[in-house]
C-alpha cells in the first residue's frame, strides 16, 4: 500500500488525532478486500455464538 506499519497503527487506534485522507481509507479497504462501508458498520461484541 505504500504506508508504513507505524502510520497505519497511528490512524487505527481509537480517538486518534492523526489525520488521513479518503484516498488512504480507500487504499486500506482495497488492500483488505473489503468495502469502505464495512469500516463504519456496528459490531456487537456482546453477541455470543455467531
Amino acid at each position: 500500500m505504500g504506508m508504513s506499519k507505524s502510520y497505519i497503527s497511528k490512524i487505527e487506534v481509537p480517538n486518534t488525532d492523526k489525520p488521513f485522507s479518503l484516498e488512504v481509507l480507500f487504499d486500506i479497504a482495497e488492500a483488505l478486500e473489503v468495502s469502505v462501508t464495512s469500516f463504519f458498520q456496528y459490531i456487537d461484541n456482546d453477541k455470543k455464538g455467531d
